[in-house]
């Protein structure tokens, strides 16, 4: 976002102590943060990685951010942001209460 290489990012994090890095809200598709893992983990060495997506890619209808993925959609990504190196899975805007036990539960 800020211009500087995911894992220039991520060294830089890891080599002042971080033990767990990752993204918060990257506001992208789903398929993007399973790649975006693939690279932070690759980065990350012994740190553990968070994901912690929006409910997909926002879109602006009538001046308000509508996320659109569905809980069953959020379950399979939760399942394979953890196949990608995530060791936490979390989520943020567009993500409920609901989705959160449906990830859990799949």
């Amino acid at each position: 976002m800020m211009g500087t290489p995911v894992a220039e990012a991520i060294r830089r994090a890891v080599d002042a102590g971080a033990k767990i890095v990752g993204p918060i809200a990257a506001g992208t598709r789903l398929d993007d943060y399973v790649a975006l893992c693939k690279e932070i983990a690759a980065a990350a060495g012994n740190a553990h990685v968070i994901i912690q997506p929006n409910a997909g890619a926002p879109r602006q209808v009538d001046g308000a951010a509508l996320y659109l993925a569905t809980s069953e959609q959020m379950a399979v990504t939760a399942t394979r942001l953890l196949a990608a190196g995530a060791r936490i899975v979390g989520g943020c805007c567009g993500t409920t209460p609901r989705t959160s036990r449906r990830s859990l539960q799949h």
